[in-house]
C-alpha cells in the first residue's frame, strides 16, 4: 500500500512539525511507498518562495 501525501502533511514536514514527521519516518521505515502529487509540489513550491 501506498500513500500520497497532500500540501498540508507535505508543509508540515517542511515546517519541522515532530508528530508529522514521526509518522513519515515510520512509514519509511516499514518501507511504504510514499509520494506527492505534481500540484502538491507546484503548490509547496511557489509558497516557499
Amino acid at each position: 500500500m501506498g500513500y500520497m501525501l497532500d500540501t498540508n502533511i507535505v508543509t508540515a514536514i517542511v515546517k519541522n512539525n515532530e508528530p508529522v514527521k514521526k509518522k513519515y519516518r515510520q512509514l519509511d521505515s516499514l518501507g511504504q511507498d510514499v509520494s506527492i502529487s505534481c500540484i502538491t509540489y507546484y503548490e509547496v513550491k511557489t509558497a516557499s518562495r
